[in-house]
């Protein structure tokens, strides 16, 4: 079901995905996106994908994602490899938003770039999300 990052949370013990905090101290929980008590649906997720319109290039005004692997040794799932991107400034600082590559493949060609790594772990993608240059 592409967009219901707006609406869940992930939790890594039912997926594998997700961040390593469920719920903080304060009661809000980590999941896809930010602020995951108030979700609501709409086009957040495809605009964190794609960026908001600016001039005639979206894909250049979307955030930087990093791909990194989550290790689920404790968790009894098969450990994953996920998108993230950590927010540094404004009312949302220090959260991170995670999507998986079918996500990703909605907006990047990602065919020649998957891998399997030195420990099995499929999905690891050896291309960037986008050129640094354009951050």
């Amino acid at each position: 079901i592409m967009g219901a990052h707006a609406v869940a949370v992930a939790h890594r013990n039912n997926v594998g995905f997700g961040n390593n905090v469920v719920e903080g101290d304060d009661g809000s929980r980590g999941g896809w996106v930010y602020d995951a008590d108030s979700y609501v649906l709409n086009n957040r997720y495809y605009g964190m994908l794609v960026g908001h319109y600016s001039g005639d290039q979206y894909v250049d005004s979307a955030p930087m994602w990093h791909m990194e692997l989550v290790n689920n040794e404790d968790y009894g799932v098969p450990d994953r490899y996920q998108w993230y991107h950590e927010r540094g400034d404004g009312e949302f600082e220090g959260q991170r938003s995670i999507m998986t590559n079918s996500d990703m493949a909605l907006v990047r060609n990602l065919e020649d770039y998957m891998t399997v790594d030195e420990d099995g772990n499929e999905g690891e993608v050896t291309c960037i999300f986008k050129d640094e240059s354009k951050l």
